[in-house]
C-alpha cells in the first residue's frame, strides 16, 4: 500500500532536485568556473537528493513504481558518474579534452535540463493521476485515454525543447 502524503512528498524533493541541478548546471554553464570540484559539486548534490529521494519513495511504500528506480539510475549515473569521471579522467578523454573541465560543465548542462525535462512530465501526469482514483471510476480506461491526449500537446512541447536543447549543446 502506498503512502500518498509520503509519496507526494517524495515526488515533490525529487523535482526540486532536477530543479536545483538544473539551475546550479546553467550557473556553471553561463560563468565558467576553472576550479574542478566546484564543478563537480553540482552533480554531488543532485546524486545526495536523488539518494534521500530514493529513501522516501521506500519508505512510502512505492519502491516498485519505476520513477524511484528512475530516480536512483540518474543519481547514480548523472551524479555519482560524473564525479567519478571527472575525478579520475579517462586516458582516452584526457586526450580528447586535455585540461580543459568546460565538457564537464557542458555535459552537467545536458543531464540536467534532460532530468528536469523527464521529471516536468512525470510530475504533471503522476499529480493529474494521483488527484483522480482510477479504481473507483468504472470508466478507467476513457479517463485514462482522455488525459493522454490532454497532455500530449505539452509532451510534444517538451520534446521539442529537448531536441533544441541537443542542437545547442
Amino acid at each position: 500500500m502506498i503512502n500518498l502524503r509520503k509519496w507526494n512528498k517524495a515526488l515533490n524533493i525529487a523535482y526540486m532536485n532536477a530543479g536545483v541541478f538544473f539551475l546550479l548546471s546553467v550557473l556553471m554553464f553561463a560563468f565558467e568556473p576553472e576550479y574542478l570540484l566546484m564543478i563537480l559539486m553540482v552533480p554531488t548534490i543532485y546524486f545526495f537528493g536523488s539518494m534521500y529521494t530514493f529513501f522516501l519513495m521506500v519508505r512510502s511504500g512505492s519502491v516498485m513504481i519505476p520513477v524511484a528506480w528512475f530516480i536512483l539510475g540518474t543519481g547514480i549515473f548523472l551524479g555519482l558518474g560524473v564525479v567519478s569521471g571527472g575525478l579520475h579522467a579517462h586516458p582516452w578523454a584526457d586526450k580528447l579534452f586535455g585540461n580543459d573541465v568546460t565538457y564537464l560543465i557542458n555535459v552537467n548542462t545536458l543531464n540536467s535540463s534532460s532530468v528536469l525535462i523527464i521529471f516536468s512530465v512525470v510530475y504533471i501526469v503522476l499529480r493529474y493521476t494521483s488527484n483522480n482514483d482510477y479504481t473507483i471510476n468504472k470508466q478507467a480506461k476513457k479517463l485514462q485515454q482522455s488525459s493522454l491526449i490532454k497532455f500530449f500537446p505539452y509532451i510534444a512541447l517538451i520534446a521539442f525543447i529537448g531536441v533544441t536543447l541537443k542542437l545547442i549543446f
